[in-house]
C-alpha cells in the first residue's frame, strides 16, 4: 500500500513566506483587455501576440493623505485596558452609589417609624445614664418629635 507523503511545516514554511513576499508585486500588476476572435472580451496580464489591446494598470489602494495613521498593537493594547479600568470604575462608583441610596432609604425608613412612635400618643420609656426606666414627659416628648422630625426631612428627600 502506498503512502502519501505529507509535506512538513518546514518544507511549507518558505514556500508560504514566498507567496506573501510575492503579493505585493501581483497587486501593482497590468491588466490586458482584448475582444478576441468570437468577439468575447478576455483579459490577462500578458498582452495578446499581434492584436490591439487597451492597457490598464491595476494600482493598490493608498491611504488618503488626511488618514489618520493607524494605531500600533502596544497603542491599541493600552487603548483596550484604558477601557476595561474605565468600566471597572463606573461599575465600583454604581455600586457604591446604590450601596449609598440603599442606607439611605433604611435610613429614612428608621426616621419615619420613630416619628411615628412619638407621634402615637402613646407612654414611651428610656434609660437614662445609670440604666433605669423612665417616662418622658410632654416637654421632653416635644424635643425627641422635633429630633425625629429633623431625621426624617433629612434622610427622606
Amino acid at each position: 500500500m502506498a503512502r502519501l507523503a505529507i509535506p512538513s511545516s518546514r518544507r511549507l514554511a518558505p514556500l508560504l513566506a514566498g507567496l506573501l513576499l510575492a503579493l505585493p508585486l501581483v497587486a501593482g500588476a497590468e491588466l490586458y483587455t482584448w475582444k478576441d476572435k468570437n468577439g468575447h472580451t478576455v483579459m490577462s496580464d500578458k498582452p495578446p501576440m499581434g492584436q490591439v489591446q487597451q492597457k490598464r494598470t491595476i494600482a493598490t489602494p493608498s491611504t488618503p493623505d488626511n488618514a489618520p495613521p493607524q494605531k500600533t498593537f502596544a497603542e491599541k493594547e493600552m487603548d483596550f485596558r484604558k477601557q476595561q479600568q474605565d468600566a471597572q470604575d463606573k461599575a465600583k462608583k454604581d455600586q457604591a452609589a446604590q450601596a449609598q441610596e440603599k442606607a439611605r432609604k433604611e435610613s429614612c425608613e428608621s426616621a419615619k417609624r420613630n416619628l411615628a412612635m412619638l407621634q402615637s400618643g402613646q407612654r414611651l420609656a428610656q434609660m437614662d445614664d445609670k440604666g433605669e426606666r423612665y417616662f418622658l414627659d410632654d416637654n421632653q416628648r416635644a424635643q425627641e418629635t422635633a429630633k425625629a422630625q429633623k431625621a426624617v426631612n433629612e434622610w427622606c428627600k
